[in-house]
């Protein structure tokens, strides 16, 4: 009897171990599938495949009976996704693992919790590759006749990383298009997703060979208010300001130029670099027209004086002959008006004699 018994706890712990947590599970090492001989060929003699499962959907209740020892269930996964399922019993014991293809234990649980008897696995498919067909396997812990259900848990479909969704032009910013061969180009995503992009985007390749070729993207990031994208565009594409809401402003740069009714908004243009127009000297820049003018007639300033009979022209900046003749005053005719020209056939008056005036004889 004692010997018995002796053999009994030996055939126990040969099959079971405990977790951490003090929760015993069953570990079958599947040596037979290791072992010698053809692993599919004894797949198909110790577990018995009832069919595919879907996700989200529980099976019918299977009826256990060893031999075969195993029940399994089919799963065709996708990259990334989750098979997670379910094995219960309303009289039994279940135990139940996940197999990849190759028939490798990828988990595996006897009891989910201390308070039930039900198993519960899950393992998720590595990204990155191709998609699978795995195996739920399970039994009952002692190979005792019993029902089960197993339920594989609905498929959660993770939506893609939105790189690019904006509200407003601030959402956006313009980095490096992702890539092995950075060539200057800009591409447009929302300024909370960019490490999330680079890590998304980031070579795989260890010694890329690149084209010898830089672009100089000049485009700004903006969001497209009918998409709600942000995208690259040309600055003097942006229709800017006015008196709609949302609106877009000119970046850096540029400035708004409204063609005439500001409620409708204008076109961005480029500020003027007054410094780089190189005017010459006889030129001045026009920042509005950014471009270089010739610079009007200076204005005349009269610097010398003219002689008699002529006068200073302001046009020509020069002194001309005058249209009004000035005759030269005679300081020994005090009765000639100097403003008044003499007639042509006037005769010269004798010095010292008046008109009007006889000197009398002595």
């Amino acid at each position: 009897m004692k010997r018995a018994w002796i053999l009994t706890v030996f055939v126990l712990t040969g099959c079971a171990h405990l977790k951490g947590d003090g929760e015993q599970i069953l570990t079958e090492e599947f040596e037979w599938l290791t072992g010698q001989g053809d692993p599919s060929s004894e797949f198909s003699r110790r577990i018995q495949v009832v069919g595919p499962l879907d996700f989200g959907q529980t099976s019918a209740p299977v009826a256990y009976h060893n031999p075969p020892q195993y029940r399994a269930f089919t799963v065709a996964a996708q990259p990334g996704d989750t098979v997670d399922a379910w094995v219960r019993s309303p009289n039994g014991n279940a135990t139940a693992w996940i197999m990849d293809g190759s028939f490798k234990r990828l988990a595996e649980n006897d009891d989910a919790d201390a308070t039930t008897k039900d198993s519960h696995v899950s393992a998720t498919v590595p990204t990155g590759g191709a998609a699978v067909s795995w195996f739920v396997v399970f039994r009952d812990k002692m190979s005792a006749d019993a029902t089960f259900t197993v339920t594989l848990a609905p498929k959660v479909i993770v939506p893609p990383p939105d790189f690019f969704s904006c509200a407003a032009d601030a959402d956006c910013t313009a980095i490096p298009l992702g890539g092995c061969c950075k060539n200057g180009k800009m591409i447009a995503v929302n300024a909370q997703q960019v490490d999330a992009y680079n890590k998304a985007n980031a070579c795989a390749q260890p010694n890329p060979i690149c084209p010898e070729i830089l672009f100089i993207d000049k485009r700004v990031a903006e969001c497209n208010f009918q998409s709600k994208q942000c995208e690259m565009v040309d600055p003097t594409a942006i229709h800017c300001a006015g008196n709609i809401e949302p609106h877009h402003d000119c970046p850096a740069g540029f400035h708004c130029k409204f063609p005439g009714v500001p409620d409708v908004g204008g076109a961005c243009e480029k500020d003027c670099d007054v410094a780089a127009l190189n005017c010459t000297a006889t030129q001045h820049a026009d920042a509005d027209a950014c471009t270089c003018i010739d610079n009007p007639p200076p204005k005349c300033v009269q610097n010398k004086m003219c002689m008699r009979n002529m006068r200073w022209d302001p046009v020509k900046c020069a002194c001309v002959p005058s249209t009004i003749f000035v005759p030269r005053p005679t300081p020994f005719n005090k009765n000639v008006d100097p403003k008044v020209a003499p007639a042509p056939d006037s005769k010269p008056q004798p010095l010292g004699k008046p008109p009007g005036r006889t000197i009398p004889e002595r």
